[in-house]
């Protein structure tokens, strides 16, 4: 008598895709290895697309994903801001490693993201550039060389902010995802803390509202204390990445919203006391580093 049970090898390759296409990003890795035919699926322009938009849906419901350095290395976490459940999360998915995996990781000094890839450069005597496509898991360095033919580019116009800041006050600036701004504005000498979003980004202009507006003299940082944060549009939650305030080596995201919500998420302890965590947004994206 034949067997009846279909295995997954024997599927046609659309409903393959659509299968595969809702495996988490951070699980894409081990599809890639499990076999030589979805190695190649995983490549192509429609699967990708497909892994992308779902993803993006996904992520838009539950979570954040951003990019996180910390003690001289980088990685891709997770966000997660549930206000009502009263319970908010950051989980790391994956850290850049090196291409020859010698020590298992590289010390990185600074990061750049643009489009779905970071370039990062080393902690080196001769510092390198290394580009990582978190999304595809792939690195690729790149060589320097010296050259005395090199050319100018020049900027638009500077975009104007929400505020009027002076060199004491702390104004930082954030995405939202790959389409908005956000700014947190904190001036010198105040428990008040305004948070700005972009309505609408031109290439000479930006129109700006306030999001909300947190006054709390218990819990609010100092306007030293933070370096980077995300913001909730929909739940009007702002998660603001710090050093703890009793214990400098212990990694905190308070988490602040209106009508006096506050949350402390611990995720991590540090081996540098001073220098604060860098976090910013990431979108998935299929360039192929080559």
């Amino acid at each position: 008598m034949r067997d009846s049970t279909t295995a997954m090898s024997d599927l046609p390759q659309d409903v393959v895709e659509e299968v595969l296409s809702s495996v988490p990003l951070t699980s894409l890795r081990a599809v890639r290895t499990t076999c030589k035919k979805w190695n190649s699926l995983s490549k192509h322009r429609s699967f990708t697309k497909k892994h992308i938009r779902k993803s993006r849906s996904e992520t838009k419901k539950k979570e954040f994903l951003a990019i996180m350095m910390m003690d001289s290395s980088v990685y891709l976490i997770s966000v997660g801001i549930h206000k009502d459940d009263d319970y908010n999360a950051i989980n790391r998915k994956g850290k850049l490693i090196s291409l020859n995996n010698v020590d298992g990781g590289v010390d990185i000094s600074s990061v750049f993201h643009c489009s779905g890839l970071l370039l990062c450069t080393t902690k080196d005597k001769t510092p390198r550039l290394v580009v990582w496509n978190p999304y595809r898991g792939k690195t690729r360095w790149i060589e320097t060389t010296y050259r005395d033919d090199f050319g100018f580019i020049r900027f638009g116009p500077r975009l104007s902010l929400p505020s009027h800041s002076s060199m004491v006050d702390s104004v930082t600036l954030s995405s939202v995802r790959d389409e908005q701004l956000a700014v947190l504005f904190q001036r010198k000498g105040t428990l008040q803390m305004e948070i700005w979003i972009t309505s609408n980004i031109e290439p000479e202009a930006a129109s700006w509202s306030m999001l909300f507006l947190v006054v709390d003299k218990k819990t609010l940082l100092t306007y030293d204390q933070h370096e980077s944060f995300f913001v909730d549009e929909e739940k009007k939650v702002v998660m603001v990445f710090a050093k703890d305030k009793e214990t400098k080596m212990r990694n905190v995201a308070y988490c602040y919203g209106e009508d006096g919500y506050f949350e402390t998420v611990v995720f991590g302890e540090s081996t540098d006391k001073n220098g604060c965590q860098l976090v910013c947004s990431y979108v998935p994206s299929s360039v192929q580093i080559k």
